[in-house]
Formats: structure tokens, sequence, C-alpha cells
């Protein structure tokens, strides 16, 4: 491919066609991942094809399926991307053919997002404001970081409780 082609994955009528489809079909919001809660683009479709030809112009997704509710229902294929970075640079492609609507619930879900705190294997302080780093990081056997001074001040109150109900 030369140098400054745009992929023919990204070409314009593409990304129009997918703006489209996700402005009628798609849905946005969180889910949760461990202990925080993610922002994802999802389309739900009866058609394969049509699933499986959005997701290739994004490269960068999944695709789950297909899902039987009931008997009575055709089978859903599943299209789905979450993380920041990721459904930011989907929103950004599809920003000039979503409505109104999907406009502002896409900002509020990456302003959202953005407030949210960050996972905890990247999480600088405890909760408390203790640093996790140096000699007041503790890692657990299950690979936890958790705030050492935290873990000394619970055991000390732990201790304490014990020994005023007597028992020690």
């Amino acid at each position: 491919m030369a140098t400054g082609t745009i992929p023919a994955s990204f070409a314009p009528p593409d990304i129009a066609w997918c703006g489209g489809l996700f402005e009628g079909e798609g849905s946005m919001g969180f889910w949760r991942h461990r202990k925080s809660r993610q922002p994802k683009l999802q389309l739900n479709m009866t058609d394969e094809d049509t699933v499986r030809r959005f997701s290739g112009i994004f490269g960068l997704s999944l695709i789950r399926g297909p899902y039987c509710y009931n008997s009575k229902h055709k089978p859903q294929w599943v299209w789905s991307v979450g993380g920041f970075e990721k459904v930011q640079a989907v929103l950004a492609m599809l920003w000039p053919w979503l409505g109104e609507r999907r406009r502002v619930k896409a900002i509020g879900v990456l302003a959202h997002a953005r407030a949210a705190p960050s996972l905890p294997q990247y999480r600088t302080d405890c909760p408390h404001g203790h640093p996790l780093s140096g000699q007041n990081l503790y890692k657990r056997a299950s690979g936890k970081r958790v705030c050492r001074e935290c873990v000394l001040h619970r055991a000390s109150v732990y201790r304490q409780r014990r020994h005023s109900e007597g028992g020690e």
C-alpha cells in the first residue's frame, strides 16, 4: 500500500454504512470489568454476514454468537468493542453519521468513563490516598496490589476489637 492512502476498510462509504447501521441497531453503555466500569459499543443482529462486514471495517472488535434466546426468535450475532480508547476511536469515525440522541449518549459515556476510577492495576494511590509504590506496595499471592499501610491498619483494628471482646 502506498504511503498516505486510506486502507480499503476505512473507505468513507464503508464508514458511512457503519454509521447508519450503528445509528439504527447499535447500543452504547458500560460493562463491568473487575471493579471498574468500561465503556462499550455493541451491535446485535440476526444477520451474521452484516455483523461480520461491520466488524471487518473496524478490525478491533469481537463477534460472538449465535445466541438463541428462545425458539421463536432467530439466532443473534453480537459485535462489541470495549475500553475507552477503542470506543473513542470507533465513535470518532462514526460521529458524522450519528444522530443527535446518539451523540449526546456518546458524550455522556465518554465523559463518565473518563471520570471513572482506573483499573486496580493502574492505580497509583489507594482509596485512602496512600501511594501504591515502593515500601508501601504489597503484592498478594493472587497478584493483587494492596496498600501496606491500610493492611497494617486493618490488622491493628482487628486485633484491638478481638482484645476488647476478650478473644485474646
